[in-house]
């Protein structure tokens, strides 16, 4: 979790942009921009560590929901009062039967996966 929001920050800045840099300069003192955050943009990856020897294991979530994100002048603004809603049954570690048990083992557990 701790990467999570460093990454968030940095698909926000590559994905939004201002335009082309030609016309930028030209009007730069009259328009301002804002970035916003396109939630098909947002990728959560994941790694588990499946023994002692720390062998990884890595996947993503395939559906990551983004509400209450406003367009804003900076990263960190549009993030202030996003929310992320990712579906713990989307696990994908690019073998269905191991997502399988990958959700058996670590998230049907949980008891409130609405946080």
């Amino acid at each position: 979790m701790k990467r999570t929001i460093p990454f968030f920050i940095a698909v926000v800045i590559a994905v939004s942009s201002c335009g082309d840099k030609s016309k930028q300069t030209e009007n730069a003192t009259s328009e301002n921009c804002l970035l916003a955050l396109v939630d098909t943009s947002v990728v959560v990856k994941w790694t588990a560590y499946k023994t002692t020897e720390k062998i990884g294991v890595s996947g993503t979530f395939d559906i990551v929901q983004v509400s209450d994100a406003n367009k804003a002048e900076t990263a960190l603004e549009v993030l202030k009062n996003a929310s992320f809603e990712i579906p713990v049954t989307s696990v994908n570690s690019g073998l269905p039967d191991r997502d399988g048990k990958i959700f058996g083992h670590f998230f049907s557990s949980m008891l409130n996966t609405g946080l």
